[in-house]
């Protein structure tokens, strides 16, 4: 685990959205902008997903919905 704790700036890589086995996601407590990647509601066994403390603008994807 490489802790990512405030390392993080600028966009949400959308490639993050390619880790298909990702099953838990923390990138809370960075500066991290722009809005959150469609990309992201790829991850098929997503189980925990924090993007707390950052400055994300904009609506969370509806795509987000499909995920179970």
């Amino acid at each position: 685990m490489i802790p990512l704790y405030r390392y993080l700036t600028g966009s949400v890589p959308p490639e993050f959205g390619d880790s298909l086995h990702l099953q838990v996601f923390y990138l809370e407590n960075n500066k991290l902008t722009d809005s959150i990647p469609e990309s992201l509601s790829r991850f098929g066994c997503l189980i925990k997903l924090n993007l707390a403390r950052n400055k994300l603008s904009g609506s969370i994807p509806t795509s987000f919905g499909n995920l179970k």
